[in-house]
């Protein structure tokens, strides 16, 4: 199998969430190069694709700096020592929606972008998702509102505009899938 070989791995900048890296490696064919990579201070990330008893999705809308812009996103979170992802999925539902829910569904373990981030986040649909107390966000993060979008609305042109995180679709889509088959049974 070919392969791209680390042969020096250089931190080039470190702060309390990440550390970026721009690694010596060695191409398949023996030529040496450099690759840049991250990884976050957490072993994984979390997303949660929060259904309501009404099958309605919701999502946050949160301003993404990197961007100047806010997108409706699954609310997303990074995992804690010794604190199973599963753990981490209902402790992120409660901090960026102020909600509870009956069953946490893993489906999936997915990488956000498998060439530059090497953390995985794994997948949870929460089933009869409820919110049920007012938030406070982390100060580091803004939510400027939750989305109630019902579950045949979600993939609307309108909808579709202001979802682009690539997490957030693919999360989305597994959760039909997953749905779908719950319904057939």
């Amino acid at each position: 199998m070919a392969e791209i070989k680390r042969t020096r791995e250089i931190p080039v900048y470190d702060n309390k969430y990440l550390t970026l890296f721009d690694d010596e490696v060695e191409f398949p064919g023996g030529v040496a190069g450099k690759y840049v990579r991250a990884r976050w201070k957490c072993a994984f990330g979390v997303g949660i694709v929060p259904i309501t008893p009404q099958r309605e999705i919701l999502l946050i809308e949160q301003f993404c700096y990197a961007c100047q812009r806010s997108f409706l996103q699954i609310p997303k979170g990074m995992g804690k020592p010794n604190t199973p992802p599963e753990q981490m999925a209902a402790a992120e539902l409660r901090e960026e929606l102020g909600a509870v829910c009956a069953k946490l569904v893993p489906m999936t373990v997915l990488y956000v972008d498998p060439g530059f981030f090497e953390n995985p986040t794994h997948i949870f649909l929460a089933l009869d998702t409820d919110i049920i107390q007012a938030v406070e966000h982390e100060s580091s993060e803004v939510i400027l509102g939750v989305h109630r979008i019902g579950w045949d609305e979600w993939t609307s042109p309108k909808t579709l505009s202001r979802i682009v995180d690539p997490l957030t679709i693919s999360s989305l889509f597994l959760a039909r899938r997953y749905l779908e088959t719950a319904d057939a049974e």
